[in-house]
């Protein structure tokens, strides 16, 4: 379907993409997207939007070769049909390291770095997961009926109802391109299209048995005239499972092969249950490392014919035959990541090439390639450490940088772009922040006094001193420099690098980095993990039940003693990415109309004293917090919440209106850890404090922190809010399939009947205590899906182990809303008290 101003429903990407050209000074992005879902067309419509755009067409090589114009943006299309992944992050490394400021983008059909690349300001967008209304998809049908001369008023609502639905799961644009080519030639002929004739032109073609590799069409159980099926997108468990089933549709021959190929009693007992063979192999694909299935289910012939078949272009550049099943798994949007290396791994390389250059006659320019190579190998030890450490420490790799750019606000460190000399002040500082109430904890369960030694930094020092003789200008202008000193150098710097690698491992401060191979039940139910170190040796280790959701194709950091067997060790999920999963508060800020009402309605119910002390919880984006201050602006207003952006959000809101921070301060704190004393003549909060479960605590904390006389002012859900909404969440749950990743799980959220919360109140300590419940259908709030779906449906989104599942769970509830009307039943409360 032909697109003309914009890219239908990619609106959010390309605003992002836009912001992104405007604000960073270098850049490397990766469109990725499957054939169809408009990669190509994202390029030239940037091309046509940015005047400085410009398209690299022949070899990346020539890139080598251009004076980086820093104004200029290199756009480079299907790069994993021409080049390896190793191939192209070495060169790209090549570019970032000596070129100043490059900007590239990229297209490839799966993400083509799983993991960050050291000192490369990197980001992904993925295009395909649309958005866009029914309206502007009939306008856009409406075009393609015209090219063809086909009036709309011959097109019946059912065919645009059907094919919208289509196209909001379908992520290959072109296949909808051709439905919609279908039917006009269809309506040409014939005149007339009826329900029977639309079905039967999508079984007959080709069109539905491609979009069903990717989709579930089910046409049972419909009752809607309008719809003649529901669609779920498949995840990457049913896409194994069918390739498998592709390879061995008969039970037997299977039983038989894995029989042969595994040597575990789980093999046997799933083929004996009493359920379907298709939920067997979705059994066996939960179970079994993924690329072992390939490897010895398919084996290299039918591996290298479904890369032929997928037409996987990056195939021609790997050899082994891991490689390959991995570029399957990959196609099929498993996060494949490369194998991972432990510290000896390097140890052993530096002392590989320190022998070499004792041994052999090197030329000079091979020797400062080694000498690069040896600094960037470092720089990728270090990332391993801090993202460990980062997010270990402070629960995500981003929220340590703040934490580090608040310590030193005139030399803040860009995480995607460290140099060699920040990794000092990176370490230095986790080692000053153990003093710190806060950390000590974690360092106590680390079981370290300093995570980084004087003597490791002071080595890491000496080692910085000796990179300036490997920079480029030293490889290109000086080769006047005598041989020796060549040799020398190289010699020096392997001899120090050897050294600090033994300190490291005598010290036990670098992670492990594991891949989970399998799970075992035991008799009581028990899951044990079974994973692989680089070394290829087993590792055997159990976790408590707040570790559920750990994917058995994934990398972790494990840091333990050196015991095969382990219980509860320290387990943190190997993300390069650095995801946080909390409010944002630009995403929220566009959606909060509800909240921002309710809050108005809770502070035209208060009255506030001159020079009144407040405090804030859970402000949001602020914008409440500035209404309330509004009202009397001598008060003073402290106010926090738990999300960063949400945070820093609200600082440019009261900036921006020029208000003094003395009056109206915002910080980022999780709610309970407030823990102060007398402190305020009034608490407020507006739809923040029934996501606190922990109710009596937090209550109580609450009384704690109100002066003598001082008193609450609290709006938060009551029994039963949502229930409609929620009802919708759990059927796009169902209909997703996505149900056993809330097996066993409560959504965590307190709202409690009227009775129950004044009880609960007085329990704390509170006097005068008056609560109002409103009950409404919900109706006042116009947005209230929209709302719903970027703040109450969080819980049910973090549960989900992929990106694209949780793009797919909040699209498919919206979808359901928009559908079928919605029990938007709301439940309020709002309580005032004092404390005498």
């Amino acid at each position: 379907m032909r697109e003309t101003k914009s890219v239908l429903g990619e609106e959010a990407s390309l605003s992002k993409i836009d912001r992104l050209f405007k604000e960073e000074k270098t850049f490397l992005v990766n469109l990725y997207g499957e054939e169809g879902a408009g990669k190509t067309f994202v390029l030239n419509y940037l091309g046509g939007q940015y005047e400085n755009v410009t398209k690299v067409i022949s070899d990346i090589t020539d890139l080598e070769y251009i004076e980086f114009d820093q104004q200029q943006i290199y756009v480079m299309d299907d790069v994993d049909h021409f080049y390896s992944r190793d191939h192209f992050k070495d060169f790209i490394m090549k570019i970032y390291l000596h070129q100043s400021f490059p900007k590239i983008v990229f297209t490839s059909k799966n993400k083509f770095f799983l993991e960050s690349i050291p000192g490369v300001n990197f980001y992904h967008f993925e295009m395909g997961n649309r958005r866009f209304t029914y309206q502007q998809f009939r306008e856009l049908f409406e075009l393609v009926m015209n090219q063809n001369a086909v009036e709309m008023s011959m097109v019946p609502d059912f065919v645009i109802k059907n094919t919208y639905l289509l196209s909001t799961y379908c992520k290959n644009f072109n296949l909808v391109n051709q439905i919609s080519q279908h039917i006009a030639d269809f309506i040409k002929t014939r005149r007339k299209i009826k329900p029977n004739d639309y079905i039967s032109f999508l079984n007959k073609s080709n069109i539905l048995s491609k979009i069903e590799k990717e989709l579930i069409i089910d046409t049972k159980g419909m009752k809607d005239d309008d719809y003649f099926f529901s669609i779920r997108s498949k995840d990457k468990i049913e896409k194994l499972c069918d390739l498998i089933l592709k390879y061995y549709p008969d039970e037997k021959i299977m039983v038989e092969v894995m029989k042969n190929q595994f040597q575990s009693g789980f093999v046997v007992d799933t083929f004996r249950m009493d359920m379907s063979y298709k939920d067997k192999i979705l059994n066996i694909c939960l179970t079994f490392d993924p690329i072992e299935l390939l490897i010895k289910l398919l084996g290299p012939r039918d591996i290298i014919l479904e890369l032929a078949e997928r037409n996987i272009g990056e195939a021609s550049f790997t050899y082994t035959i891991e490689e390959k099943a991995k570029l399957i798994l990959k196609n099929i949007g498993m996060n494949i990541l490369d194998e991972p290396k432990g510290i000896e791994y390097f140890r052993n390389r530096f002392l590989t090439n320190q022998t070499l250059i004792k041994k052999e006659k090197l030329n000079k320019e091979y020797i400062i390639g080694l000498g690069i190579s040896t600094f960037q190998e470092l720089e990728h030890i270090f990332y391993e450490m801090i993202n460990f450490y980062g997010a270990y420490i402070f629960e995500s790799v981003s929220k340590m940088f703040k934490e580090y750019n608040d310590h030193n606000p005139k030399n803040p460190i860009q995480y995607r772009r460290i140099t060699f000399g920040q990794y000092i002040s990176i370490f230095q500082f986790l080692n000053k922040i153990k003093k710190d109430d806060l950390y000590q904890l974690k360092f106590y369960q680390l079981n370290m006094d300093t995570i980084i030694t004087p003597s490791i930094i002071k080595m890491i020092e000496g080692i910085s001193g000796l990179r300036s003789f490997f920079s480029h200008n030293q490889r290109v202008h000086n080769f006047e420099i005598p041989y020796d000193s060549y040799i020398n150098r190289i010699d020096k710097l392997y001899s120090a690098v050897i050294s600090l690698m033994d300190e490291i491992i005598s010290k036990n401060i670098f992670p492990e980095i594991i891949k989970i191979k399998e799970v075992i039940f035991d008799e009581f139910d028990r899951r044990l993990f079974v994973a692989m170190d680089w070394k290829k040796a087993e590792i055997r280790f159990s976790l408590s039940s707040a570790y559920k959701n750990i994917d058995i194709y994934s990398q972790y950091y494990i840091l333990r003693e050196k015991q095969r067997v382990a219980i509860n060790p320290i387990l943190i999920p190997r993300n390069m990415d650095a995801n946080q999963e909390k409010f944002e508060g630009e995403d929220y800020d566009k959606s909060s109309q509800t909240q921002f009402k309710q809050g108005n309605s809770l502070i035209e119910k208060i009255s506030l004293k001159d020079n009144m002390k407040v405090l804030d919880i859970g402000c949001g984006n602020g914008r409440t917090t500035i209404e309330l201050w509004k009202k009397n602006p001598s008060i003073r207003v402290d106010a926090f919440d738990l999300s960063e952006s949400m945070v820093e959000r609200a600082i440019q809101t009261r900036d921006d209106l020029q208000i003094n921070a003395e009056k109206l301060q915002f910080f980022t704190l999780s709610a309970l850890d407030l823990d102060v004393r007398d402190q305020y003549d009034l608490i407020f909060s507006n739809a923040s404090l029934h996501w606190i479960v922990e109710s009596q605590t937090m209550y109580q904390k609450i009384f704690h922190a109100l002066r003598s006389g001082g008193e609450i002012a609290i709006q938060q859900g009551g029994k039963n809010c949502y229930m409609g909404l929620h009802d919708r969440v759990k059927e796009a749950i169902v209909q997703l399939d996505y149900q056993m990743y809330y097996a066993n799980w409560t959504y965590p959220i307190y709202y409690p009947a009227k009775n129950d919360y004044e009880q609960l109140l007085h329990s704390c300590g509170f006097k005068n205590i008056h609560v109002e419940s409103v009950e409404t259908d919900g109706e006042e709030f116009a947005n209230l899906e929209d709302n719903f779906a970027n703040a109450g449906m969080l819980p049910y989104i973090h549960r989900l182990p992929d990106p694209n599942m949780k793009n797919k769970l909040k699209n498919t509830f919206l979808e359901l809303c928009a559908r079928n009307k919605t029990d938007k039943y709301t439940h309020r409360l709002y309580a005032f008290a004092s404390k005498e």
